[in-house]
């Protein structure tokens, strides 16, 4: 919250998933080896893959120039990683008019023939469901409605509703695909960026967020922690009724093992230590003298008197 007070409001969220299907991930198994069997192979070649993200919207400003992201890293319940985050643009980079998020994010199957290889990643990778009455059963359905409005309407043109979220274009030009021996058309696709989809070949899912309204809900989202669930175990009594416990699956214990990161504020927020004037902690050995441990205490900065220290250094 601190970033989006001082930057506004973010415009870009985005979701990352990763790909058992790399060729990084199955040119390296071995004879009858499944991507799940190489939770390191997943986890090593998913880090490589979000740097090489994040370089791609730094260096080559897929969105713009970006001054701020914010990332976090979860596991799906199959054990996939995959990452949130959201992206700060500035200056006229922030999107502001409806022709903007046309440039950067589509919600349409392409035509097979201009864009075969990202018709094809489109196809298995951005497609929802299917859902609705073509498959009751499917995970997203609750009370005969998908939880995620899917299918969406068809639109001719890209609009904002009054949250700040766009109603992205989905034009009825008639393409029908079978996904999953079920028939899909422009309203079960999921937004992505074409460029991005084209280079990673993998659920990458493009949100803009163009309005204040929407700051809360994303990054709550993204900051909500890993899923819980409530257990018993043995014998039921005040003390051991209830354990709260998570599941880590094997790519997640892969990916601490290996120390990869878990989220990332870039810049870097810290909380300063407030305290009155000469107030501030002071760790000591009580074995110490009472004249020791005041002189050092007298020359020792907390974070707050080293951030006053700093603008008094450069003159602000």
């Amino acid at each position: 919250m601190a970033i989006t007070r001082y930057n506004q409001h973010p415009d870009i969220f985005l979701t990352m998933t990763a790909n058992p299907n790399w060729p990084e991930i199955t040119s390296a198994l071995l004879l009858h080896q499944k991507p799940i069997d190489r939770p390191d192979l997943i986890a090593h070649v998913f880090e490589l893959k979000r740097k090489c993200l994040m370089k791609e919207i730094e260096t080559n400003r897929v969105f713009g120039n970006k001054v701020v992201h914010v990332f976090t890293i979860e596991f799906q319940k199959r054990g996939l990683p995959h990452m949130h985050a959201l992206l700060f643009p500035k200056g006229p980079d922030k999107i502001r008019i409806c022709a903007q998020v046309d440039k950067l994010v589509c919600a349409e199957f392409l035509d097979p023939k201009d864009e075969p290889m990202l018709f094809e990643t489109i196809k298995c990778c951005m497609v929802h469901g299917p859902c609705g009455a073509r498959n009751p059963q499917a995970p997203c359905m609750e009370n005969g409605k998908c939880t995620k409005r899917y299918p969406r309407a068809f639109a001719e043109t890209t609009t904002m509703d009054q949250d700040g979220y766009p109603i992205y274009r989905r034009r009825n030009n008639g393409q029908v695909h079978i996904v999953r021996r079920k028939e899909v058309d422009n309203r079960d696709i999921v937004p992505y960026n074409a460029y991005l989809s084209k280079c990673f070949n993998c659920h990458i899912n493009v949100e803009v967020c163009a309005e204040m309204r929407c700051v809360k809900y994303i990054h709550k989202y993204i900051y909500r922690g890993y899923d819980r669930t409530m257990m018993v175990l043995g014998l039921i009594n005040k003390i051991q009724q209830y354990l709260d416990a998570r599941y880590i699956g094997p790519p997640e214990a892969a990916w601490r093992i290996f120390g990869h990161p878990l989220l990332a504020e870039i810049p870097t927020v810290v909380r300063l230590a407030l305290h009155l004037p000469g107030m501030h902690r002071v760790l000591f050995n009580p074995d110490e003298s009472l004249e020791a441990i005041v002189s050092r205490a007298g020359q020792q900065m907390s974070t707050l008197t080293g951030f006053f220290c700093t603008l008094r250094f450069y003159g602000r």
